[in-house]
């Protein structure tokens, strides 16, 4: 499992661009895996799978501004969706 990333005190404002990303797909095809990339965090040795939906936060810092990246990581099995 993933760890959560600690909540920021980062507030919404009218320069950070806000943008959520939605992972849905089969079991075991790779998405929890592809959301610990994203946050620069090792991909987990075991299988556990996601039950539900998890998000995690990402903040990057632009030139222009802040991005606000929002993973939502759906499960692969029907009965969550």
């Amino acid at each position: 499992m993933l760890e959560k990333t600690k909540k920021l005190n980062v507030t919404a404002t009218k320069e950070m661009i806000q943008i959520k990303v939605g992972l849905i797909g089969d079991t075991q095809t790779g998405k929890t895996s592809f959301v610990a990339r994203c946050l620069a965090n090792p991909c987990p040795n075991y299988y556990e799978p996601t039950l539900g939906v998890e998000t995690f936060d990402k903040f990057i810092t632009l030139k222009t501004g802040q991005v606000h990246l929002t993973f939502w990581d759906f499960s692969g099995r029907l009965d969550f969706l």
